[in-house]
Formats: C-alpha cells, structure tokens, sequence
C-alpha cells in the first residue's frame, strides 16, 4: 500500500528525488517508490509523487505528532484501500533518515504489564522507528507483517503515546459475521461448480440423454 510522507520542514526537488530513488523497493524491476508527499493536511493529489520541479514548503510544525496523526487519518479516509492505515513516515532530510510513526494494538493488564493471552485492556500504542533511505521500504514491509520483524525490533526508538481501543458494537459484530457466511457460501458455489466443469455433469456422462 501507498504510505503518506510528512514533511516538517522545506525540501527542494533534489532531497525528495533522493529519498524517492533510494527509499524504493530494490526486489522490484521496477523500483516500485510507494510514497505519497504531504507538506499540508490537504495535499493537492493522493498519487505517488515520483518527482518534484520545486521547493515544496511546508505548514506542519516539527515533532507536532498529534497534527501528522490527524492529518493522516483524514487523508488515508479519502483513500482507505490505496493508503496505509496503520503507519505513516516522517521525512528527514539532513541526515537521509525517515521516522515510521507506527499504530499498533497491544492488550495490558491492570498492572500495567503487556497480557499476551488477549485479557485485560486493548489499548492502541503508537510506536516510533527510524531508519535510513534504504531501508525504508523494507521496514515498511516489516511494519505490514511480511517478514523481517528483527529489522523493526532493530529500528525501534520509542513509544509515544496510548490510547483506548474503541469497542466493536454489536452491529458490527453481526455484520462481519454475515459477510463471512456471504463468503462461504460463495466458496461452496464456485466448488460446485468446479465440480460440473470437471466431467461430474449428468449430460457428460450421457445420463438422463434419451438414446445413450
């Protein structure tokens, strides 16, 4: 998925041609780049941005994580099957660094301590990693669940903050489990008629054809 870049601070075309190039995915041929630059919390296009022709100036203040966290839930909202939901990056160009600000979900006991067995409280915990250009994309991969979770353990800076889980209503409830019975359901059909492709027809086998 796309990941949306912050920018905190002015960049010109060449920072941003450089974390581009040096921040893709180097297992593609070709060089899939997925990040999306936003230097204000209504960016003019929610495309890849493959490359820039000028300075882009900015109106999000450094280390004002609450403004990038809204930000970025109002725009991922305007795109929410092209756009990560769970992370967003934070661009540093003077030293070719990028932040992952990471929104992850742990369950805590009354004490404090992490329950590892799901009882006690859900809690969402936003997490901050860091990493050079090139190996953004792949502690993004590591974020995602595809693998490589060492590499985020190794990138892990610091906890920001908590906050409570919103509990699934009811109706929820009952309209997830209607979708996967819609699913099943679909599953079975498309078996059976795998079934019939396969010769199991009667009128394969001539049964029921006057004659056979």
């Amino acid at each position: 998925m796309d990941v949306l870049t912050f920018i905190t601070s002015d960049i010109t075309p060449e920072q941003w041609n450089d974390f581009h190039a040096a921040g893709a995915c180097h297992d593609d041929q070709h060089g899939a780049s997925p990040y999306i630059l936003a230097s204000s919390p209504s960016p003019s296009t929610l495309e890849r941005t493959e490359t820039i022709t000028s300075n882009v100036t900015t109106s999000f203040a450094p280390n004002d994580i609450d403004a990038l966290k809204s930000a970025h839930a109002s725009i991922q909202a305007q795109k929410p099957n092209r756009i990560q939901p769970t992370m967003f990056v934070i661009l540093e160009p003077a030293d070719r660094h990028v932040v992952y600000v990471y929104k992850n979900s742990e369950w805590f006991r009354e004490d404090g301590s992490k329950s590892n067995d799901a009882t006690g409280t859900r809690w969402t915990v936003w997490e901050k990693y860091r990493c050079g250009y090139e190996e953004s994309f792949r502690l993004q991969c590591a974020l995602e669940g595809f693998g490589g979770w060492e590499m985020a353990e190794e990138c892990f800076v610091e906890e920001l903050g908590r906050e409570h889980c919103e509990e699934e209503s009811e109706e929820e409830v009952v309209e997830e489990e209607v979708v996967e019975e819609e699913v099943v359901e679909e599953e079975e059909m498309d078996s059976e008629d795998e079934d019939w492709e396969y010769g199991d027809h009667p009128l394969e086998k001539g049964e029921g054809v006057k004659g056979a």
